[in-house]
């Protein structure tokens, strides 16, 4: 776990500084300069721009992250293998392109009724679509050297800057809403040219552009891999853009709007489990490869168990304070507080299992993923089909949270089942206990007064006290333990006193 510390502390602390600067924007910003409508768009133009790029790469980033490791050879440039995952994905961008074009007129047509503003601002999904898939394919090849934190840096914290300053330009009419959507759409570029730069810094480059040296029998096991790994990527990929493009047919830009705002508070409460998984991600295949199924069984426990106490303490902080939150948002928001209840839950959910979608996909046993993620596909639009016109955003949320814990369920029993991997630990109850008795005791004490910031405090200090405190004292997980003293002794350090 050593490699995995170093790393993850780097790039949680990136990932807070991003999550600081993205609530500012998404949290402040978009709420008082845009309309719920704008947001809408934009939310929605960069969600299925992100579809975009999983619909390009065609399995390429996961294939890279599986079978990099048998290639990863400096002296040789890695056998060409980082350029065999750049023509793909180049084959894959035309394809998508093409297929956005051809498809225009029943996009049209599906949202012209409730989404008209997305409809005249639809083919910006693909600059941000090509922005995304070259950054993905940079940052998935300096994972794969174990340079992870400048490209977390740009993406964390950089582009949120831009978004900051285009944002800002709108709210002073230095920009036309027309303006700081097309910004918005090409914003990649910029941390996409630093990410190219750094490349070259590094020697990395030249790798992308070496002679193609992969033997015929590995050829194919990688595109059979790739194929299955993608259009499973692709069903999940899916599934996380399926609630809002849903929601903006059914409802309209606004409910999108209000709905993925409160996806994206969520989803910025996973910053400490998309840094440690970003650093574990790449041991997943070196330990199949090496058939190091202790040092897995450990990885998999170490990283469910923190994911999970890190998790509980994110959802009690916002969830007692969701009075107090939701005060400082318009009216328009106030249905998503059950739209966080549910999300958070499911998300909760699925940081606790952690790693299981690296060891299947990495697995001898990777395509019956494949199965799992259509059944979940299918459940996610039979869920929302039927539950979005009976209960608005709320109904959206329920069918995600039901979805994600279905799909966690299949995955987690199958890898014990075939492979003997699971994610348990007794001290891991600490934790549920821990939380419940921290929502009861907050359900029922009185505030003991009535200015805000001293309620939030008081709420804040509940969960110190009955959660954290308890969690750290019992040594409830020996590896946050450290990553708490590690993290305090950094933070002394930095102190000019």
């Amino acid at each position: 776990m050593g490699i995995i510390q170093k790393d993850s502390i780097r790039t949680m602390i990136i990932s807070y500084l991003g999550l600081i600067l993205g609530y500012l924007n998404k949290g402040v910003l978009f709420i008082i300069i845009l309309s719920t409508e704008e947001i809408g768009l934009i939310n929605l133009l960069v969600s299925l721009g992100m579809l975009f790029a999983q619909l390009s790469n065609l399995g390429t980033v996961n294939s890279f992250l599986r079978f990099f490791p048998f290639f990863r050879d400096q002296k040789k440039d890695h056998f060409g293998f980082p350029q065999l995952t750049v023509l793909i994905a180049l084959v894959g961008l035309l394809v998508t392109s093409l297929l956005c074009l051809v498809f225009y007129q029943d996009v049209s047509q599906f949202y012209a009724e409730r989404s008209a503003l997305f409809v005249a601002y639809y083919f910006w999904i693909i600059p941000i679509g090509i922005g995304h898939l070259l950054f993905l394919l940079l940052e998935t090849y300096l994972r794969g050297v174990f340079k992870n934190v400048f490209a977390v840096f740009a993406k964390e914290v950089l582009l949120r800057i831009l978004v900051t300053i285009s944002l800002l330009l709108y709210w002073y009419d230095a920009l036309s809403f027309n303006s700081f959507v097309i910004f918005n759409s090409l914003v990649y570029a910029i941390p996409l040219a630093l990410l190219f730069v750094y490349t070259i810094k590094f020697g990395e480059l030249n790798k992308w552009n070496a002679k193609i040296e992969i033997p015929r029998r590995f050829r194919k096991i990688i595109v059979s891999y790739s194929l299955f790994n993608y259009a499973n990527t692709l069903g999940a990929v899916f599934v996380l853009t399926m609630d809002a493009m849903m929601i903006a047919a059914f409802l309209g830009l606004s409910a999108t709007g209000v709905y993925t705002t409160i996806l994206y508070l969520v989803s910025a409460l996973q910053v400490p489990y998309r840094s440690l998984t970003r650093v574990a991600a790449p041991l997943v295949p070196v330990y199949w490869r090496e058939k190091k199924m202790k040092e897995m069984s450990v990885l998999y426990k170490d990283i469910a168990s923190i994911s999970l106490l890190i998790s509980l303490f994110m959802f009690l902080v916002v969830w007692i304070n969701r009075v107090e939150i939701f005060e400082l948002l318009p009216e328009s928001f106030t249905d998503g507080v059950w739209v966080f209840l549910f999300i958070m839950l499911g998300r909760t959910f699925d940081m606790y299992f952690g790693i299981n979608s690296f060891i299947l996909t990495n697995s001898k046993r990777y395509k019956v993923d494949v199965l799992f993620t259509l059944i979940l596909l299918g459940a996610i639009f039979g869920l929302n089909y039927w539950l979005i016109p009976l209960y608005g955003i709320s109904g959206a949320a329920v069918a995600t949270m039901i979805g994600i814990v279905s799909y966690n369920l299949m995955r987690t029993f199958f890898i014990w089942y075939t492979f003997g991997l699971h994610p348990f630990r007794i001290k891991n109850l600490y934790g549920l206990v821990f939380c419940g008795t921290t929502l009861m005791v907050g359900h029922y004490l009185p505030s003991f007064s009535d200015q805000w910031i001293l309620s939030v405090l008081q709420n804040l200090a509940l969960v110190v006290l009955l959660y954290l405190l308890p969690i750290y004292l019992l040594r409830a997980d020996e590896k946050l333990n450290e990553y708490i003293i590690k993290g305090r002794k950094y933070a002394r350090s930095l102190l000019p006193f």
